[in-house]
């Protein structure tokens, strides 16, 4: 009998572009309706505050946003009103939250990517639902959790 070929790393980290950018679409369209940044096109695709290349926050929720694809290509080269609404909306202390995360080396096999996968396609409607309670919070008091042992 013949094994079941395992997914390659490849497909998987496309599923869960996918799966993540489903959740972010979504949860931005419920908070925000059109693109949160020029605040007039129609959202097209997730936009992610650390870039995709730092898979230690690639498919975490308060990695995502949505926008359009004119906010989205504009922060490739000029981030800084992109960080501005961020630390707007969240607080610095968030901000250095998600740098902190993000800098910490991820490297994922290709069992970890699986259970990722179908962790995130088990509990999409949850964090869909959790990135929207995100996305509503705007007092600079709500921020997103750094995590143990941080301090505000």
């Amino acid at each position: 009998m013949r094994r079941k070929k395992l997914p390659s790393r490849k497909s998987l980290i496309r599923k869960l572009d996918k799966i993540s950018s489903e959740i972010a679409r979504g949860a931005t369209i419920r908070v925000f309706g059109n693109c949160p940044f020029c605040r007039s096109a129609p959202i097209q695709g997730a936009f992610h505050w650390i870039t995709r290349s730092k898979h230690s926050v690639r498919w975490e929720i308060e990695n995502l946003i949505a926008s359009c694809y004119g906010c989205n290509c504009t922060m490739e080269f000029n981030p800084h009103p992109f960080i501005q609404f961020f630390l707007d909306r969240w607080g610095r202390y968030s901000y250095d939250a998600l740098i902190r995360k993000s800098n910490k080396i991820a490297h994922f096999s290709r069992s970890d990517l699986i259970e990722k996968l179908e962790n995130m396609t088990a509990n999409k409607m949850s964090l869909l639902n959790d990135l929207v309670v995100l996305l509503g919070y705007t007092p600079k008091t709500n921020r997103i959790d750094p995590g143990e042992g941080d301090k505000p």
